[in-house]
């Protein structure tokens, strides 16, 4: 009767001890499974810190063959959590600020108080290089190097007296204009978001012209110059819109010259006398001094053409040659 017994204590014990294993194994999987889960997602695995330079063109011009151009920095900075990982990698987004920008952020903008655009652009490799937008594929050894750094290049694309001047300025959001994303993972969206700083785009444009101009061509004459003889020319002046100006014509290379009715051609030691004038009558001479005897107008940001009229005085002869004069055209704006 006693080994009976002993066999159903036994067996209940055996069935105790197996019910007990299974237990212990399923709660060992469970927290393997959840180990696994906590590094797949890698959005806890690593913390990254990112920066970029303000870009400040500060005071520059925009004039025909003026291209304003600036380099800053674009850094990374990570660090594992409780060293769980050694390697993370990295997404870097860059959109258009609050200035905007076309499609794809080509161009960008920077813009005036008052709503004017100013177009410019961020580059990768170098001025005109890699629009910066996303960049991915970058990989961080947190046993070593956790710094990602890279230049980037920052190109004012507008050019030229159609650029209004003035402060303009863009500026981008962190998480917002500027996000990184940090993990083990491949795919940018499933990685944690990062932390970043704001930073700024801004340039200070000065207001330009640009000034050109013809021959003042009086042709062959004779020697004896007894009834006046006159010419006309233009003279190109593109300013920035809104932007007044004033032209003043120098007095010339001739000799003792104090009134621009009566500069001086030369040929040789010899001279020929003439004026230059602002209206086709001419009653208004055309000098040099500001206010006074000058030709003003505003700039449009196109071409304006403006005209000179040229008279040789009457009442002069003068010996055979070729005669001639230079006079120096100063915009003041």
């Amino acid at each position: 009767m006693h080994g009976p017994v002993r066999s159903s204590v036994n067996r209940d014990s055996l069935s105790g001890i197996g019910m007990l294993v299974k237990i212990r194994a399923l709660a060992r999987i469970a927290l393997f499974l959840m180990v696994l889960t906590t590094f797949a997602g890698g959005a806890s695995a690593a913390t990254c810190t990112a920066s970029m330079s303000d870009f400040n063109f500060a005071t520059t011009s925009v004039r025909d063959g003026n291209t304003p151009r600036i380099m800053g920095t674009l850094r990374v900075e990570c660090d594992a959590l409780l060293g769980l990982i050694s390697l993370v990698n990295l997404c870097i987004t860059v959109d258009d600020g609050d200035g905007g920008a076309g499609s794809s952020n080509s161009p960008r903008y920077m813009r005036r108080a008052d709503g004017t655009q100013l177009a410019y652009q961020l580059y990768r490799g170098g001025y005109g290089g890699t629009v910066l937008n996303t960049i991915s594929g970058i990989t961080l050894n947190l046993l070593g190097s956790s710094v990602y750094e890279e230049p980037i290049f920052a190109e004012v694309i507008d050019s030229g007296t159609s650029v209004k001047g003035g402060y303009y300025s863009s500026n981008f959001t962190a998480g917002t204009d500027f996000r990184v994303t940090a993990g083990t993972l491949f795919s940018c969206t499933s990685r944690g978001a990062q932390d970043t700083s704001d930073f700024m785009v801004s340039a200070d444009i000065e207001p330009s012209c640009t000034v050109s101009a013809g021959t003042l061509d009086f042709g062959t004459l004779g020697t004896n110059v007894s009834a006046a003889v006159t010419a006309q020319t233009t003279i190109d002046v593109s300013c920035s819109v809104g932007v007044p100006y004033s032209v003043q014509l120098g007095e010339g290379q001739g000799p003792g010259v104090s009134d621009p009715s009566f500069r001086k051609m030369t040929s040789g030691s010899n001279t020929l006398s003439y004026g230059l004038y602002r209206n086709q009558t001419l009653t208004a001479p055309w000098g040099w001094t500001i206010g006074v005897n000058d030709n003003s107008g505003t700039g449009t940001g196109a071409i304006q053409s403006i005209p000179v009229y040229g008279q040789i005085n009457s009442g002069q002869t003068v010996p055979v040659g070729v005669y001639s004069d230079s006079v120096i055209i100063t915009v003041n704006y």
